[in-house]
């Protein structure tokens, strides 16, 4: 066996590039990021405040609930092109 064939995997990932490319895309996505939350965040105070005044504050508690879980799974499209 050559030592070719021996190195199947590439390297392992350095710590100072996987925080660089960790804080770029923070840098390039988080500004969305905080709209989203700004935009929830006002929701859920509404949805708490109808919810104490009458019954269509179920309504609002029903439209949050995917709201929720889509600002919760959301993940920054990735960098890196995948021309492969």
């Amino acid at each position: 066996m050559s030592r070719a064939e021996q190195r199947a995997l590439p390297p392992a990932p350095r710590l100072g590039r996987v925080l660089r490319t960790a804080a770029e895309a923070l840098y390039y996505h988080g500004v969305r990021l905080v709209v989203a939350n700004l935009v929830w965040g006002v929701g859920a105070v509404l949805t708490a405040f109808v919810l104490t005044r009458s019954v269509l504050g179920l309504l609002g508690l029903l439209v949050m609930v995917p709201l929720t879980a889509g600002l919760m799974a959301w993940r920054p499209p990735s960098s890196a092109s995948s021309a492969s």
